[in-house]
């Protein structure tokens, strides 16, 4: 895999998750309604708190700071409390890493620095991907001191992980939160262990400073391009069941020289970004796999691109997704 593509693929997720939709399924109508209203929450409420993330045995702490504002839409600041001192500054238009000099950037597969994992529904479009999930209400609980109601998100295939959720009922954000594989077992979580509401934040808590010597890593959009893909040099075919493509552009990636074609696509809860960069190996159409707790990544190099997909999903739905991926000759005049 391309090394420089792969140290950038997490934030190409952070930066996807703030464009996908929420995916309306067969079930319970009120579970529906309560993650639909999540995807909202989560996008436009001003809110601070402490966040625990767990993944493969370990845990890690963040100081998050989110708000909401006409003029610069979402907004984000996370700073690791536990381990390395690293802060991830989020936008609509760009990921910006802050890491200590000589220490391996945070913006890499498997880091939970950027956001609540695996759960960034941000919106919903009715009626979209019926088939995908079971939803069902699961009772009340309360976390950080705060009522909530538990969701569960049951898929119907294997091609999707599940989801066990508490959403607090007067704001709608997910509080408590779990990726959960087809056996039911948890591959990832989180939990707010403080959180509050406040009116505003001020402006300036999220930009980010880059004048104390620490590392900065980068992600920024460059140019967007339409869903469709009409016009481009790349099209998908046989896509995995209830995915489609929902945005396309290019991301400028300090790690990489060029601008690098940056796909995403969901099937409305789960998000997979695929990255189109010029080869820099050997061709080779067998589809390479790598993992990191719930995280998949497959890469090929087909037609001098090196293609890689990334998201939260099993390993099957990655590599299908790299296969579909299609790049049609150049007619000859």
């Amino acid at each position: 895999m391309n090394e420089r593509i792969t140290q950038a693929l997490r934030v190409g997720l952070g930066v996807a998750a703030l464009i996908h939709g929420v995916a309306s399924a067969s079930g319970d109508t009120g579970a529906r309604v309560l993650v639909e209203g999540m995807g909202a929450a989560v996008e436009r409420l001003t809110y601070e708190g402490v966040l625990v993330v767990g993944r493969d045995g370990a845990m890690e702490t963040l100081h998050v700071a989110h708000t909401h504002d006409a003029v610069h839409g979402p907004r984000e600041h996370l700073m690791a409390l536990t381990g390395v001192p690293r802060e991830v500054f989020r936008s609509r238009d760009a990921v910006t890493c802050l890491a200590p000099q000589g220490v391996d950037p945070c913006l890499k597969p498997g880091d939970a620095m950027l956001g609540l994992p695996g759960v960034l529904p941000l919106h919903q479009e009715s009626g979209e991907q019926e088939g995908s999930y079971r939803f069902l209400l699961d009772g009340e609980d309360r976390v950080a001191g705060l009522a909530c109601h538990r969701v569960r998100i049951q898929p119907l295939d294997q091609l999707r992980y599940g989801y066990d959720l508490c959403i607090h009922e007067k704001t709608g954000l997910p509080l408590r939160g779990a990726l959960l594989d087809g056996e039911g077992r948890v591959l990832e979580q989180f939990l707010f262990t403080r959180i509050a509401f406040p009116e505003s934040l001020p402006g300036e808590r999220f930009e980010p400073s880059e004048e104390d010597g620490r590392a900065v890593q980068r992600l920024s959009a460059v140019t967007p391009q339409t869903p469709s893909g009409e016009g481009h040099d790349w099209h998908l075919e046989a896509l995995p069941p209830g995915f489609r493509l929902r945005a396309a552009g290019l991301r400028r990636m300090d790690v990489s020289p060029e601008p690098v074609h940056h796909l995403m696509l969901s099937d409305g809860l789960a998000t997979v970004s695929v990255f189109i960069a010029p080869a820099e190996g050997p061709e080779s159409e067998q589809v390479r796999l790598l993992r990191s707790g719930p995280l998949h990544a497959a890469s090929l190099t087909r037609d001098g691109r090196q293609v890689t997909v990334l998201g939260e999903v099993p390993g099957e739905t990655v590599q299908r997704i790299a296969r579909a991926l299609r790049f049609p000759l150049e007619e000859t005049p």
